[in-house]
């Protein structure tokens, strides 16, 4: 080509050199230059051109060149439209790389052999918030830091050395948030096999590794959740179960594999049942509820059950999900929930309320076949000394043992409740008062012989209280006042028996609760005011205390005796507001004489057995003795003997606290309980009041005397003091005196004084022994 060009050079300098001088015409071209124009040319001769002797053969030649240059330039053309077609196929190639790397999932990214960046894609821009303007020329030193560069640098320089792909687990942090890249590098070569440049396709594995955990997790809650799971196609054909399912059903999951869950099915829903719960799934896509099933075994047993459609995203069916938990245990806890809101939880017995709905119905099928109902309200007598002394564990098998054999004393048509306590109800419908006396005579007798409860031997009696429709009672609340009346008519007469309620028990029901609401009133009106008996000392006649006893006058009822009020104060839950009433009042006083100068001896006051069971009973006291600022030496408490028998270890404590605060304790009535000598050595009581029981029978009954003898040494030998009260006559005196008591209370020496009375009494002197005791006796 350069051979033919350096020809075609020379010939054109050829026929410029003739160009003057010779025309050729009809020669026209890209290479003639045509006829010079004379004013223009450099040739200024006007002769006559010489021709030359001879033109070559260069036209031909010329026109030979020619045609062979537009071949070439045709060649040429046609191969410059070969590579830019080729050209642009390369950048529609390179337009679809880059269209795949950046749509790719994977990060992309591309850097030359000094580490710099030359390519990232849009998911490394998305992953690390940047731009690839601002990483292009960048290493990842400058992007990621020292620590995680030179990792990452030590990767590229690795896959540079080895030519060949490599692979790792690069650790990043992108906003606080730590990333691992699981990423694939790849060398880049030249045309010579010199490495240009390192291409990296990484992708989160934190995602993926999130994913598995995720699934692992499922997987580990499907095995071991403890409900049962089952997983079927749209069939209902049992894909897998779980291990609680195995647990319930006793099915393994290669006896359920491939079958239905109609495997489980006890016969014991109607074909609704299950109509209805496919109607939901294909309606709501899940169903709940209560379903009865039979396990492998043959057992049947109720489960809750849920079941869910699962669908994919066109929406079509793929797999039902149950998962379901035995709740026979829920069951049998809300039967025995229903059972204990209508029975004693001890005996099993109807409790008050499911007694009232019997009652009532036993009423209305009375009055339809014009027949009587008899309502018998049983106590337990002594039951409540045996449960404090021997503890409750004893006392519920004792109520155990007693409610087998009422139950053996009454028809099975019969109702029998247990009201609490030792308190029992029994109803009996259709009955006449002949067949009422047989039942109560029968409980009676039963309830009288022994009990024998682990190695103790027991004895409690019944007291019955009998009321009969329609004669003592319409309803059932009337009926069960009634009876309750009848009972404690029985009590009172004696326990151990029965009674039929009678309108004149009414009568003291009546009175009972006038004297209970003036009570009441009176605690709060201030209608209560005490008196005081002095106590004697026999060897001097000095008054050395006296007994704080609680007086009531009421503006209806008149002067009330304590008898009367007191056992309704402890009947209806009053007692302990009257207690501690009485020791705010005589704290008072005794706080009031000694402002006025007055030497008072210790002032006793009664405690029962109801107050002393209460857990602030010690700290009520001691705040009171602080807030009347008196000192604790000047009260003394007396305690009687059965209150002492109570739980004895609480009674025990008690007593030492209040001990060690320095007041001083006495036991009364003694004589009449069946405390024992062991038990007194044990309590800090420094006094023993002789009950006047005794003291009546001094001077005509040896045994009394006796007795009072008995009380008065043992007292001494245990260092305590005797006190007689109820002292009369001068002849019970005399023998008191003969026997060595200490102390002496009672109208012959002074009745209760009011206030003022008890302080002239202090200030008269001590009284005579002989003689001048009688002068005083009335005073």
């Amino acid at each position: 080509m350069s051979d033919i060009m350096k020809r075609v050079q020379a010939i054109i300098e050829s026929s410029e050199n003739v160009a003057g001088a010779v025309s050729t015409p009809g020669l026209a071209g890209p290479f003639s230059h045509g006829v010079p124009d004379p004013a223009n040319s450099p040739i200024t001769s006007t002769k006559p051109v010489a021709q030359p002797e001879r033109l070559p053969d260069s036209h031909k030649e010329l026109e030979g060149i020619i045609r062979i240059l537009t071949n070439v330039i045709e060649v040429s053309k046609t191969k410059s439209a070969e590579l830019a077609s080729v050209q642009e196929k390369i950048r529609e190639s390179e337009g679809r790389l880059l269209a795949i790397m950046n749509h790719s999932a994977s990060i992309v990214m591309l850097k030359d052999v000094a580490g710099r960046y030359e390519f990232v894609n849009r998911c490394f821009e998305e992953l690390f918030d940047v731009d690839a303007a601002t990483v292009i020329g960048k290493t990842d030193h400058q992007l990621f830091g020292a620590d995680i560069g030179q990792v990452l640098r030590g990767c590229d320089l690795e896959t540079i050395a080895s030519a060949g792909v490599t692979h790792s687990f690069d650790d990043v942090t992108i906003g606080g948030r730590a990333v691992r890249l699981e990423s694939m590098r790849f060398p880049l070569f030249d045309l010579d096999g010199v490495v240009t440049s390192v291409c990296t396709q990484a992708s989160d594995s934190s995602l993926k590794r999130h994913a598995d955990e995720q699934l692992r997790l499922a997987a580990k809650v499907f095995d071991r959740s403890g409900e049962a799971i089952v997983i079927t196609d749209p069939h209902a054909v049992i894909l897998t179960v779980n291990a609680a399912f195995t647990r319930i059903t006793h099915y393994t999951i290669d006896d359920v594999i491939g079958k239905t869950p109609r495997i489980l099915q006890s016969g014991q829903h109607a074909p609704e049942f299950f109509e209805h719960m496919w109607r939901g799934l294909r309606n709501d896509g899940a169903w709940q509820g209560e379903i009865i099933n039979r396990r492998k075994n043959g057992e049947i047993y109720p489960e809750w059950l849920t079941i869910n459609a699962v669908k994919d995203d066109a929406g079509d069916l793929v797999n039902y999900v149950s998962i379901s938990r035995d709740i026979t245990h829920v069951r049998e806890s809300q039967r025995r929930i229903e059972f204990l809101a209508t029975h004693d939880a001890l005996t099993g017995l109807p409790n008050r309320t499911l007694l009232s709905d019997r009652l009532d119905h036993a009423i209305c099928q009375a009055r339809r076949g014009d027949h009587r109902v008899a309502v018998l309200f049983i106590d337990l007598d002594n039951f409540k000394n045996i449960n404090d002394s021997l503890g409750h564990d004893v006392g519920d098998m004792l109520l155990k043992q007693a409610t087998e054999r009422l139950k053996k004393s009454v028809r099975d048509s019969d109702t029998l409740a247990r009201l609490g306590g030792d308190e029992f109800v029994a109803v009996l419908s259709n009955v006449s008062v002949d067949d009422v006396h047989v039942v109560a005579a029968r409980i009676v007798d039963f309830m009288a012989t022994v009990f024998q409860v682990n190695e103790n031997t027991l004895f409690v009696s019944a007291s019955i209280g009998i009321s009969m429709f329609p004669e003592d009672g319409n309803d059932s609340v009337s009926l069960l006042k009634n009876a309750d009346t009848a009972m404690y008519s029985a009590k009172d007469d004696g326990r151990n028996q029965y009674q039929f309620f009678a309108n004149h028990m009414k009568v003291l029901i009546m009175q009972r609760m006038a004297l209970e609401t003036s009570l009441r009133l009176a605690l709060i009106g201030g209608c209560l005011r005490m008196e005081y008996q002095p106590k004697i000392h026999l060897a001097t006649g000095a008054i050395i205390g006296a007994e704080a006893l609680v007086r009531w006058h009421d503006p209806v009822l008149g002067e009330v005796a304590p008898a009367q009020f007191i056992p309704v104060a402890e009947g209806c839950g009053l007692i302990s507001i009257l207690g501690s009433r009485v020791f705010e009042m005589v704290s008072g006083q005794i706080a009031c004489w000694r402002s006025m100068g007055i030497a008072v001896p210790p002032i006793a006051i009664n405690v029962s057995a109801h107050q002393l069971r209460e857990p602030r009973f010690v700290d009520n006291i001691a705040a009171v003795i602080a807030s009347s600022g008196v000192p604790a030496y000047s009260i003394s408490i007396e305690l009687t003997e059965s209150a002492l028998m109570e739980r004895v270890d609480q009674v025990r404590e008690r007593l030492l606290q209040l001990e060690s605060m320095g007041v001083t304790l006495s036991v009364d009535d003694f004589g009449t309980g069946y405390s024992s000598l062991a038990y007194l050595r044990k309590l800090p009581i420094g006094e023993l009041k002789v009950d006047r029981s005794f003291i009546d029978g001094l001077t005509d009954q040896p045994d009394d005397r006796s007795v009072a003898k008995t009380i008065i040494d043992m007292a001494h030998a245990l260092g305590m003091q005797v006190v007689a009260e109820g002292v009369e006559t001068l002849a019970q005196l005399r023998v008191l005196q003969s026997q060595g008591c200490d102390i002496a209370q009672g109208y012959l020496f002074y009745r209760p004084l009011a206030p003022d009375e008890f302080v002239r009494a202090l200030t008269a002197g001590s009284l005579a022994i002989c003689g001048p005791v009688l002068q005083v006796e009335n005073l």
